[in-house]
């Protein structure tokens, strides 16, 4: 969910043990511990494991009326700042002048970097045929350097 990478896990949390366990356990143990709906025993146990689905109604409404409600612009900036730390420094990574929004693209947007993964098939060199030398992708060595330099 969106919680976490906005910076608040301990809400999701409640969130979700609040709808299990003081909405859904409650009425589970209602209808699989009484006869209310009915007496037999493999009907009660196939309710209790449907049954964690009671919890995702509630869970549900609130995500959506928490997301409807939410300031986007500012929840766009606090995703941004959180997802790049993983870069040199400790501030969001710098890439630039940015754009202002409209046409030309959004203000939180980040370039994007092709990443091919590495070669993993071995090449044995086979007497009188052409050597096959395959250079590292840009984007290797200028993690390298980038690397070199932290």
């Amino acid at each position: 969910c969106l919680f976490v990478p906005l910076g608040k896990p301990l809400l999701s949390i409640g969130a979700t043990f609040f709808c299990f366990y003081a909405v859904a356990s409650p009425v589970v143990g209602a209808l699989a511990l009484t006869d209310l709906a009915t007496s037999s025993v493999p009907r009660k146990l196939a309710f209790c494991v449907g049954a964690t689905t009671i919890a995702q109604a509630p869970l549900a409404l609130f995500g959506l009326t928490y997301c409807s409600l939410m300031d986007w612009s500012s929840a766009g900036r606090v995703i941004n700042s959180r997802a790049n730390t993983d870069r040199c420094g400790s501030g969001p990574r710098s890439s630039g002048p940015r754009s202002s929004g409209g046409p030309g693209g959004s203000p939180y947007s980040a370039p994007l970097v092709a990443i091919t993964p590495p070669c993993t098939a071995s090449l044995t060199a086979v007497p009188g045929e052409p050597q096959l030398v395959v250079p590292p992708p840009p984007h290797e060595t200028a993690h390298a350097a980038q690397q070199e330099a932290c």
